[in-house]
């Protein structure tokens, strides 16, 4: 049996304890918060799509070829939608290959259209975001 003989050395082992638990859950939840993939999704989802990527260059519309893939994690639906928790992929934009680290946005059931946000980075740790909004028919 340990005993501890003066109050202060008592407190001071208890602040002890409690810094190496609140460090330790710490790290625990800095590991989980840097997941690949959301933690609580109910649907996973894979997308490949091609189209047009248009640019705004000096008052000028530009517009390259675009191939999309990437996977989208979703949330429970929520009446007419379901919110879109993440994602992550690549972009092919005009020969350009981007990383797609996150995402997210929703998708509007009554009117079958998707919202989405991406974000990444390219070859050269330049960040990016692609706004895309899309009609479904399935």
């Amino acid at each position: 049996m340990i005993t501890i003989k003066s109050k202060k050395k008592a407190l001071i082992a208890i602040v002890a304890v409690t810094l190496v638990v609140a460090v330790a859950s710490t790290v625990i939840f800095a590991a989980s918060a840097q997941a690949e993939e959301p933690l609580c999704y109910s649907k996973r989802v894979e997308v490949y799509a091609r189209g047009i990527a248009r640019q705004q260059i000096e008052n000028e519309t530009v517009k390259m070829p675009a191939e999309l893939n990437f996977t989208l994690y979703l949330g429970e639906r929520h009446g007419p939608f379901t919110p879109i928790l993440g994602a992550q992929g690549t972009a092919d934009i005009n020969g350009t290959v981007y990383e797609i680290t996150c995402g997210g946005g929703k998708i509007f059931h009554r009117k079958d259209q998707v919202f989405l946000w991406l974000t990444g980075v390219d070859g050269e740790n330049q960040t990016f975001v692609i706004r895309l909004y899309a009609e479904y028919f399935w």
